[in-house]
C-alpha cells in the first residue's frame, strides 16, 4: 500500500491537517491557513517531502502549492520550486478517533523527561512472546498515586512518578517501544499540555494541534512492586553520576572482555577496580563517595550499569545495595526531588557477562 508512505493534506475553511501512519502508529497535526481552502484532499510522498525540506532549512518561508487532478504538490521556495507527484488519497487509511474523555494529562516536558529516563530499560527482544509487555513503557495511574512511568527488561527496572498528573480511573497502559521512540521525538521541551486517552486497541496523546495514535500491548505487566517491597536496602553510598560516569569509562579501558568493574564497599573505603587478565590490565580508583553499610563486594557488568547511571534524571544521588545477590537501588538524594526509582542486579559469580552494547536512547533487576 504506497500511500501510507505519504503525507495526506486535507483542509476544511482555515484548518490544514497532515497525517501520516505506518498502521500502528499514527500523527495527525492540524495548521492555520491565512486564507481557506475547500476540499483538499492529496496524499504526498512523506520522504521525498521530508528531504526537500531539510535541504530548505536556510529558506525562512516556503509556499505549498495543490494540484488535485492530476495531484501533486509545488513547493515554491526562495532557491526554486519543486513538483511532487501524489497519490490517490482516498486508499489512505480511516485514523482512529480519540474518545471524548481524557484519562489524564501531563506537562509534554516532564512526559518527555520520563520518557528519556525509562525507555533503555524496555525489554529489546520485541518478538520475543514471553516478555511481549517488557518490549513496551507502562504508563500505570491511580486517582490516588498520579501516574507512573515504568520499563523493565528482567535485570533493570525504571519507576518514574508523575503525582502531580490527575488520572479519573486505575489503568494500565502499555506503549510500545517504537511508538514511545516517535512519541519522544515530537514531544516539545515546553510545557505543553499532552491530554493521554484511551480505547480498547489505542493509546491517543494530544496536543493543541497534535494527536499522536499507537496501538497499545494488551498483555498484563509482571509485577515489579514486588522489588520494592521485599528488598531491603539497609547499605547506602551517596555519589554523583556525573563522577561515577567518568570513572567507568576509565575503568572500562581495564576491563577487557571481562566488561565487569567490582566494587569493594566498606565504612572505612570505597574502591573499584576492574581488570584484565589476558593482557595483564588492572585499574582501581577510590571514588569521592561516602558509604555507610556492611563490607560488600559486588560485581556489575560496565555497559549495563552505565547505562542506568546515564539516564538518571540527577546526579546527586543514593545508591542503596541490598547485599549479595539483591537488587541496587538509585534514587535522589534530594528528598525535594522527584521521587524516581532505578533497580539494576549484580552479577553472580557463575552468571555470563552481556556481549552486546546496549543501546542508547538518545540523553536489571527481577520483575
Amino acid at each position: 500500500m504506497p500511500v501510507i508512505r505519504c503525507f495526506l493534506f486535507r483542509s476544511q475553511n482555515h484548518t490544514l491537517e497532515v497525517l501520516t501512519t505506518n498502521i500502528d502508529q499514527s500523527v495527525r497535526a492540524k495548521l492555520e491557513l491565512p486564507q481557506p481552502i475547500e476540499n483538499l484532499q492529496i496524499a504526498v510522498p512523506a520522504k521525498t517531502l521530508m528531504d526537500l525540506i531539510k535541504t530548505l532549512q536556510d529558506d525562512l518561508t516556503i509556499d505549498l502549492e495543490f494540484q488535485q487532478n492530476p495531484p501533486s504538490l509545488t513547493v515554491h521556495a526562495p532557491s526554486g520550486q519543486y513538483q511532487i507527484g501524489g497519490e490517490d488519497p482516498y486508499e489512505f487509511p480511516q485514523l482512529p478517533t480519540p474518545p471524548s474523555d481524557t484519562l489524564y494529562t501531563i506537562p509534554a516536558s516532564v512526559l518527555r523527561l520520563a520518557l528519556e529516563s525509562t525507555l533503555y530499560a524496555a525489554f529489546r527482544e520485541e518478538d520475543n512472546v514471553q516478555f511481549r509487555p517488557l518490549t513496551g513503557v507502562l504508563f500505570e495511574s491511580h486517582p490516588e498515586e498520579g501516574v507512573r512511568i515504568v520499563a523493565s527488561d528482567v535485570r533493570r527496572l525504571v519507576i518514574f512518578p508523575i503525582p502531580e498528573a490527575t488520572p479519573t480511573e486505575q489503568k494500565e497502559i502499555i506503549i510500545p517501544r517504537k511508538a514511545i521512540q516517535i512519541l519522544k521525538s515530537i514531544l516539545p521541551a515546553s510545557d505543553t499540555p499532552v491530554s493521554i486517552a484511551v480505547d480498547e486497541k489505542n493509546a491517543y496523546f494530544q496536543m493543541e494541534h497534535l494527536t499522536f495514535i499507537t496501538h497499545t500491548i494488551t498483555e498484563p505487566y509482571p509485577n515489579y512492586r514486588v522489588v520494592q517491597e521485599e528488598s531491603p536496602f539497609p547499605n547506602q553510598m551517596r555519589a554523583s553520576l556525573e563522577d561515577l560516569d567518568r570513572i567507568l569509562k576509565r575503568l572500562t579501558l581495564f576491563a577487557g572482555s571481562t566488561g565487569i568493574v567490582e566494587f569493594h564497599l566498606s565504612p572505612h573505603q570505597v574502591i573499584f577496580s576492574a581488570e584484565d587478565p589476558e593482557q595483564n590490565n588492572r585499574a582501581e580508583e577510590r571514588p569521592p563517595v561516602t558509604y555507610e553499610g556492611e563490607e560488600l563486594t559486588l560485581r556489575f557488568d560496565i555497559k549495563f550499569l552505565s547505562e542506568v547511571l546515564n539516564n538518571f534524571p540527577e546526579d546527586d544521588v543514593i545508591i542503596a545495595f541490598g547485599g549479595i545477590a539483591r537488587p541496587v537501588e538509585i534514587y535522589p538524594a534530594d528528598p525535594q526531588a522527584r521521587p524516581v526509582k532505578a533497580y539494576t542486579m549484580p552479577i553472580k559469580e557463575e552468571e555470563p557477562v552481556a556481549t552486546t552494547q546496549p543501546q542508547q536512547e538518545s540523553s536489571e533487576d527481577q520483575t
